[in-house]
This record gives C-alpha cells, sequence and structure tokens, in this order.
C-alpha cells in the first residue's frame, strides 16, 4: 500500500510539473507576436560587440560619475533653457526683444 502512495505522490508532482509548463508555454509569444520586432537584416547596420571591443568596458569606467551621482546637477535641457532665457532676457535689457 505505500507502495501504491508513493507512485501516486510522483505521478501527481509530475502532473503538478506538467500543468506549471503548461502555463509557462502558453505564456510564451508566438512568431505572430513577433511580426513587428526588429529582424536581422533590419539590424545590419548596427555595431556588434565585435565593433565595440575597442571602446571602454564597465570596468574602465569605474571611478567616474554615476547617474545617481550626477542627480540633482542640471541637465543639458536645463542649461539650454537657462541660456535661451538668460538671451531673451539680455535682448529686452538691450532693446532687442523678440
Amino acid at each position: 500500500m505505500a507502495k501504491d502512495d508513493d507512485m501516486r505522490e510522483r505521478l501527481q508532482s509530475l502532473e503538478t510539473k506538467f500543468d506549471r509548463l503548461e502555463q509557462k508555454v502558453d505564456q510564451l509569444p508566438t512568431k505572430a507576436d513577433l511580426v513587428g520586432f526588429a529582424t536581422k537584416p533590419d539590424l545590419a547596420g548596427f555595431a556588434t560587440k565585435a565593433d565595440l571591443a575597442g571602446f571602454a568596458t564597465k570596468a574602465d569606467l569605474a571611478g567616474f560619475a554615476t547617474k545617481a551621482d550626477l542627480a540633482g546637477f542640471a541637465t543639458k535641457a536645463d542649461l539650454t533653457a537657462f541660456a535661451e532665457a538668460m538671451t531673451d532676457k539680455m535682448g529686452i535689457m538691450l532693446g532687442d526683444a523678440k
């Protein structure tokens, strides 16, 4: 009887694993789902890993400022907006308003 119970448990375990696997397979995209994504020919003009071999690696850049380190500093957009505002202000001061 214990042998039968053990076999039933094993069978139930396998059925559970198959059910989980089936759920995962059902969630995978189909070929039709992937139609809008880039194909190999679409990416032909882009750099490959080999093309980038001579460029700096993450290890090479260790110790330099990261995005988190620069949070709170002015961005290019901030500086551009400031420069435009100052140019407009200077124009008004000199009588050359836009």
